[in-house]
């Protein structure tokens, strides 16, 4: 058989099992193998479907076995209690009390479980109403009278550069801040999810400038400097760059000091900030670029 010929006739022996035929594809050797291991695999699992279903059958005849053998017992109660004189209490009569008795006790135990866990949840809700008014005046207590004052005028340094800037996504009344997070926010959701790419730019400018307005006015921790790398992205108009870099300029001369580079035009920037106090410095190409190491810096 190895030499793929009968061992007694010497006859050769085709690798299929039917001769050759004109139009008949006839399979190899190994695709008959990979056939026969496919419906190998397919009968495993009809075989452990069939024995699923055969464990479910079997649970519900255990089932419908109990409750045969309840309904027999009931029958031979009842037969009983026939043949019994009239006045004495029959077996069926007894298994009903019985049974009746168990179905209160467990509806006794249920109450009490009940009335445990409305205790317990009274006892929770008086603990969390005093949770919430502690919550509550610490929240009140947490920002004194000139910490309010503070975030008050932070907001309006925001509304009012928002107005000017022509914030158009939302009306600018409309705008608080948070008094847990300091975050813009409208009626309680986060303002950085309802504007556009440009309004959501000209947010940003009226923060940062807003912090250091709020900071030139009173006693904070800002350290008086600010930065804007190219402020005029995500297509700001002209008019919202012009009035920045004039708040900036003028900020900056009253208090501190702002930094902004951008690519704009000379002309342009010149005419935007004509009348104000400012510095200019022009560099042709890259401020930061890769060179070469020195020998101090090996």
């Amino acid at each position: 058989m190895a030499q793929e010929h009968c061992p007694t006739c010497e006859r050769p022996l085709p690798d299929a099992l039917l001769e050759d035929a004109e139009g008949v594809i006839v399979t190899s050797v190994d695709e008959s193998i990979t056939f026969l291991e496919k419906q190998r695999e397919t009968l495993r699992y009809l075989l452990a479907a069939a024995i699923e279903d055969q464990e479910v059958v079997q649970t519900e005849l255990a089932a419908l076995r109990t409750e045969a053998a309840s309904v027999q017992a009931q029958l031979r109660s009842l037969r009983q209690s026939l043949s019994q004189p009239s006045g004495a209490p029959t077996e069926a009569d007894v298994e009903r009390r019985l049974f009746v008795e168990r179905r209160l006790e467990s509806i006794r135990e249920a109450a009490d479980l009940l009335s445990d866990l409305e205790e317990e949840l009274v006892t929770l809700s008086s603990r969390l109403e005093e949770l919430e008014e502690r919550r509550d005046q610490l929240r009140s207590a947490r920002l004194s009278a000139r910490d309010r004052e503070k975030v008050q005028a932070f907001g309006d340094f925001l509304r009012d550069q928002l107005s000017d800037y022509g914030l158009g996504s939302i009306p600018v009344t409309s705008i608080e801040l948070d008094e847990d997070s300091y975050r813009p926010s409208v009626e309680g959701f986060d303002l950085h999810f309802e504007l556009s790419g440009s309004d959501l730019i000209r947010l940003i400018w009226s923060y940062m400038l807003g912090l250091m307005a709020t900071g030139r006015r009173f006693d904070t921790n800002h350290p008086g400097f600010l930065l804007f790398d190219e402020p005029g992205q995500q297509g700001v108009d002209d008019v919202s760059l012009e009035h920045l870099l004039q708040r900036a300029a003028t900020m900056a001369n009253e208090h501190g000091q702002v930094v902004v580079f951008t690519s704009e035009a000379t002309e342009s920037l010149m005419d935007m900030l004509e009348g104000y106090e400012y510095d200019l410095y022009q560099y042709e190409g890259r401020l930061l670029a890769p060179g070469q190491p020195t020998q101090d810096s090996l």
